[in-house]
């Protein structure tokens, strides 16, 4: 028997740190970047999905471990996070907590449903590419720079039935719940990224949304996934008062509170969310994407 699991892809706790102050229960303002109107929601009812985190397993037993491993990560991060909040700079934080807060960040690009959509598509993209190399059709654009061992491999996988639909399912899953791309994420910001905690002035104050980590590149022009080239950023809101900034450039660009919220409202999937009843200004981005895609719209932002 399969029991409902409701799935915080955004974690409650940190939903919570983005609460309107005085609501009890604490509650957000969630504003509907397509839509219209401001409503007031409960963080534990927002950026949820029933059973997102589940593997189907072949003898049809659910496999939850990939929430459960959310689930230590967030707890483990969340006193770092209001440690920060509480003014905490980086260099007060043990190797530890910098090792915890970098997996809850890592994790955090890797588990929402944007993400996990991704994923989907590279693989049904791959199930397409192996048919059209079996029947001839494949053109050198659409190989790129693949080996032949690798072109065989996915011959391979084809032929025992792993790009199936039911198996593209699976794997999937089984691509995250590994932590490979969370691990690395987290390793690439640990390691090889300077930090910065940016805090807003007393009449200004930051937002986030359904999809709250944002990572860059300008050389590349890249939003997501990006934090293996030479001068990947990340930028993370923490609390109406706390961003995180990361940069591999020790230089990191500092920017404004009014361009962050921006980069966070055409980061948003479908929700933004704020501390403030009246929530924040979409227009700027429903009004530009009627003509800007809103990957070229990001792009331009990241350069302010």
């Amino acid at each position: 028997m399969s029991l409902t699991k409701r799935s915080h892809y955004v974690p409650d706790f940190y939903l919570k740190s983005f609460a309107i102050p005085g609501t009890n229960p604490l509650c957000i303002t969630v504003q509907e970047v397509c839509g219209d109107g401001v409503r007031i929601g409960q963080t534990t009812n927002e950026a949820v999905e029933t059973h997102l985190y589940r593997i189907r397993q072949k003898d049809g037993e659910d496999d939850h471990s990939l929430e459960k491993s959310f689930s230590k990560i967030e707890w483990k991060a969340s006193a770092v996070i209001r440690k920060i909040d509480e003014r905490c700079e980086v260099g007060d934080l043990s190797p530890e907590e910098g090792a915890d807060f970098a997996m809850f960040v890592g994790s955090m690009i890797v588990r929402t449903p944007q993400y996990f959509e991704s994923v989907s598509v590279m693989f049904e993209r791959l199930k397409n590419l192996v048919e059209k190399i079996k029947n001839g059709t494949a053109t050198p654009e659409e190989i790129g720079d693949r080996s032949e061992e690798k072109i065989n491999g996915l011959i391979s996988d084809a032929e025992r039935g792993a790009f199936t639909d039911e198996n593209i399912v699976s794997q999937v899953g089984q691509y995250h719940i590994s932590g490979t791309i969370a691990s690395n994420f987290a390793k690439i910001i640990l390691e090889k990224m300077y930090w910065v905690i940016a805090r807003a002035e007393p009449n200004e104050f930051y937002c986030t949304c359904d999809d709250p980590v944002l990572t860059w590149s300008e050389s590349r022009n890249l939003w997501r996934q990006s934090l293996g080239n030479e001068d990947a950023e990340v930028i993370f809101p923490l609390s109406p008062k706390t961003c995180f900034l990361a940069s591999r450039n020790q230089k990191i660009k500092k920017r404004s509170t009014e361009v962050i919220n921006n980069l966070v409202v055409w980061q948003a999937y479908k929700y933004v969310y704020s501390s403030r009843k009246d929530g924040i200004n979409l227009d700027s981005r429903r009004e530009a994407e009627k003509i800007l895609p809103r990957t070229e719209a990001l792009n331009r932002l990241g350069k302010m």
